[in-house]
């Protein structure tokens, strides 16, 4: 016979450390955008013939090692930062719901802690830094159709008003991933620490959009959180943690013993 188990909590991401991320990115991609329609304002005037095609080629090259130098160095600080006041959220929540079912835990810095959070590091600066080759790819990609299809006046409108979005988004995404992937190891970590399982927690939200369907099948399974849980998606096919994927609100269920809780 199983032995009887109740639902613990389950810790979610912090919004304010992601807007406060979020805000941070954006404003160096804010100047970024802001750098490159300054520069290739006179160049794409100009842009049907030839000359002035590999001008802004040339401009766009100098400007993605000028920015992606930028983003080199800042990348590190902003995503360690977050991190850090995300595991402590983390681990504060967790610690709050444990409460509820009158149990006290006073976690520490583990080896497990300190290697997931390296982890999670090495991934978010990867993504961060990252940013200026998306943006200047996407622009590259917009000034080789326009000369193509000698739809100047289309890129130049699209210049001024696309993409300020298009860097914007990526910070949103970058902010909300990271977050809630830092979020989703904490809770993993610190509940395989307690010798606890985990049940997956679909967002419900999430069905009146369009839901990854593993995600779905996968809602109210058991796991071991410190292997995860098989998403069959062939995009993915392996063991993740609830909410590590981009634009997953899953969430991890902790399964404390009856015997336990209060």
């Amino acid at each position: 016979m199983k032995p009887r188990t109740v639902g613990v909590k389950p810790v979610r991401a912090n919004i304010g450390i992601e807007m406060q991320l979020y805000r941070a990115l954006r404003e160096i991609t804010d100047q970024m955008v802001a750098e490159v329609e300054r520069k290739l304002n006179p160049p794409v005037n100009s842009l049907a013939n030839d000359a002035s095609f590999a001008e802004i080629m040339n401009i766009l090259a100098d400007l993605r090692n000028r920015w992606r130098s930028i983003w080199d160095a800042r990348a590190r600080p902003l995503a360690a930062r977050a991190l850090k006041e995300a595991y402590a959220q983390g681990d504060a929540a967790y610690q709050r719901a444990l409460r509820q079912h009158g149990i006290s835990v006073k976690f520490t810095k583990t080896p497990e802690i300190e290697a997931a959070l390296g982890t999670q590091l090495q991934k978010s600066v990867a993504m961060i830094t990252a940013v200026p080759e998306y943006l200047f790819e996407h622009i590259e990609r917009q000034a080789t159709k326009a000369v193509e299809t000698g739809g100047v006046k289309e890129f130049q409108t699209w210049l001024k008003s696309e993409i300020p979005g298009v860097g914007r988004r990526r910070a949103r995404i970058i902010a909300n991933h990271q977050v809630s992937a830092a979020n989703a190891q904490v809770t993993a970590t610190r509940t395989a620490g307690l010798g606890l399982m985990c049940e997956w927690r679909h967002s419900r939200g999430a069905f009146k959009t369009r839901p990854r369907p593993t995600h779905v099948k996968l809602d109210k399974t058991l796991f071991d959180p410190s292997v995860g849980a098989f998403d069959s998606d062939p995009a993915v096919s392996a063991y993740i943690q609830p909410g590590s994927l981009i634009n997953c609100k899953c969430v991890a269920i902790p399964r404390l013993p009856t015997t336990l809780a209060r």
